[in-house]
């Protein structure tokens, strides 16, 4: 029940499935495999046994923290309900785990509507201008990474810090495309192609992109992500002249590749763009700064300004946010009232 021959059954299964879905699901379901050492799918069909004990981890973890972890008790089951669909699973067990995860689902909506950011969102909060001079730091120390040095073990001499360097480049180019275009971690699997390549893929083939048109302004073309068989095909025409510089750059660094590389040479996957966020922002903040939390950020200070254009009576204010919000939706692929619900809160 390693990951590796879980997300090869998920994929068989669901092979159009986004593949850092898949892969989520194959990480969680071997996770719990391990910790229960199971070794045998039908053991997972023993829900009594799956549920207790992940109502155990979830009220010791509440007991340490004072946070209450239903969504994430309700990932591992929903994970687990999807691998047991393609095992045959008895219509009593899947019954069981269902009835679980609406209870987990039913709280986090409820958390939701009561209008403020609830167990570590609120901890991980930070300002917009705080997330956009974190942005500065790293832009900066980008613009000196040529000083960056470590210490090597053989010869004791200092040489570029090489894995840093890349660190910091691909994270500043991460940064400013959240920033300006908040989405998903689905801007890990985007490639750089040319216009003239990218007009000749069908619709149904296409993946995710970075189109560099001759003369105009590039832009992002998203058909992997969470919602797409909701929203289809997200593009995004990119203006923000920093951006553009920062995109210029990376394609003359990693050329019609993938967007962001690893020192080895490996292409980033949703995970691993989600654990650099975290790393420096962890450094610098002392804050687990996501994709999600920085969506939130950015739409929280719109909606203030919104609210305050109505009590204003500023229509011009309030038609400009609006635009904006709903911007902010259309790139991260929900609607507007899941925009309401979980991203306009309050800290």
């Amino acid at each position: 029940m390693d990951s590796s021959s879980l997300y090869t059954e998920f994929y068989n299964f669901k092979p159009d499935r986004a593949l850092s879905t898949t892969k989520e699901y194959s990480n969680r379901v071997s996770n719990l495999c391990k910790e229960l050492a199971i070794s045998n799918h039908e053991e997972l069909f023993d829900a009594d046994r799956i549920i207790n004990h992940l109502e155990k981890k979830r009220e010791a973890k509440r007991e340490k923290t004072g946070k209450d972890t239903q969504t994430t008790l309700s990932n591992i089951i929903g994970a687990v309900m999807e691998y047991l669909i393609l095992k045959d699973c008895p219509e009593s067990s899947y019954r069981k785990y269902q009835e679980r995860k609406v209870i987990a689902d039913d709280f986090y909506r409820l958390q939701n509507t009561k209008g403020g950011l609830i167990n570590n969102q609120a901890d991980n909060f930070i300002t917009e201008k705080e997330l956009l001079n974190y942005c500065e730091t790293i832009n900066q120390e980008c613009f000196k990474n040529h000083l960056l040095k470590t210490k090597c073990r053989d010869c004791q001499k200092f040489h570029p810090d090489v894995r840093k360097i890349h660190d910091l480049i691909n994270l500043r180019l991460i940064l400013n495309l959240l920033i300006n275009h908040p989405s998903r971690n689905e801007y890990a699997l985007c490639e750089f192609i040319k216009w003239r390549d990218y007009k000749k893929i069908p619709n149904d083939q296409k993946k995710n992109y970075i189109v560099i048109p001759s003369g105009k302004p590039p832009f992002i073309s998203v058909t992997e992500y969470k919602t797409n068989h909701k929203y289809g095909e997200k593009v995004t025409v990119i203006t923000d002249l920093t951006l553009k510089r920062l995109i210029r750059d990376q394609v003359k660094k990693n050329g019609f590749n993938a967007v962001f590389i690893m020192n080895n040479g490996k292409k980033f996957d949703p995970v691993d763009l989600a654990q650099l966020l975290c790393r420096y922002s962890q450094k610098h903040l002392k804050k687990n700064i996501s994709s999600t939390m920085i969506c939130k950020i950015l739409n929280m200070e719109l909606g203030e300004k919104y609210n305050e254009s109505l009590e204003n009576n500023d229509i011009k204010e309030a038609i400009k946010v609006s635009k904006e919000l709903s911007e902010n939706a259309r790139t991260r692929g929900h609607s507007k009232s899941v925009q309401r619900d979980i991203y306009l809160k309050s800290v």
